[in-house]
């Protein structure tokens, strides 16, 4: 299954999910199997071993695969041994479809603490809250070295999906989400100091069509209803704003717009 199929699977799946939801679930399934383990056989589940809801708690090391399992090996730095690592068994899931994977996958990871966290744009945030959740542990010192580690696997598959897909991508550029500005919440209003901190993470360019919680951070800044949804009403008072700042008035919410915006 390809990034495109299991992009398809996810919607036809998981229509009620917005769509920044439906891209954390494709974001988590991609982070160990990049959709490759599965083959030509859809039952082998919909994520990686970062996901609770494909692995089987109940698997003992060193029995074979019951029916409604596959096995896969891992390994881990062994903390009392510098330099040596453990390798173990994780037995996944089957599904009858991708679709029930996908399926069980949300279920799993959006719970009501990584939604809210989703709705800022901010993936270290996302992260943040499954890892509130122990939906994965990690294996370095620290919970914020954690987060940072997952952060950025999930904001490469992320980006590996939108880029494939052409769609806009709702969350905020991820070069910068291990450091701890990223961790600022989103801008509440031009000149405001949330506002002039949070100038320094780059954003993506928005106009007419694009849609997602990034879209809702410029309503905000506009004083427009947050719907997200980047239509007339928005391309209209876009271009007002980019008048009233000297700029070219085209409705397309560039790097020149954003620090208008943010830097009152």
């Amino acid at each position: 299954m390809n990034i495109s199929q299991a992009n398809a699977s996810v919607k036809s799946a998981l229509p009620s999910l917005t769509r920044p939801e439906q891209l954390i679930v494709l974001g988590v399934s991609d982070l160990e199997t990049g959709f490759g383990n599965w083959g030509s056989d859809p039952s082998l589940g919909a994520g990686s071993n970062n996901m609770g809801a494909i692995t089987d708690p109940n698997y003992h090391q060193g029995d074979p695969p019951s029916p409604t399992q596959f096995l896969h090996q891992d390994s881990r730095p062994n903390p009392a041994i510098p330099g040596a690592v453990i390798t173990y068994t994780t037995a996944f899931r089957k599904y009858a479809t991708p679709e029930a994977g996908f399926v069980d996958v949300a279920a799993e990871a959006l719970k009501p603490n990584v939604k809210t966290a989703i709705t800022t744009g901010n993936l270290w945030l996302v992260s943040d809250a499954m890892y509130a959740n122990r939906y994965y542990t990690g294996v370095h010192p620290t919970a914020k070295q954690n987060i940072d580690a997952h952060a950025k696997r999930l904001a490469q598959s992320v980006a590996d999906i939108v880029a494939t897909t052409g769609e806009p991508n709702p969350f905020i550029p991820t070069a910068d989400i291990p450091e701890l500005k990223a961790t600022l919440p989103l801008a509440s209003g031009p000149g405001s100091s949330q506002s002039q901190a949070a100038s320094s993470i780059s954003r993506p360019t928005l106009r007419f069509g694009s849609v997602g919680p990034v879209v809702q951070e410029w309503q905000r800044l506009l004083k427009l209803k947050a719907d997200g949804d980047f239509g007339p009403a928005t391309r209209s008072a876009t271009r007002r704003f980019q008048a009233s700042k000297g700029l070219i008035d085209d409705g397309i919410v560039g790097p020149d717009t954003w620090k208008a915006a943010l830097n009152g």
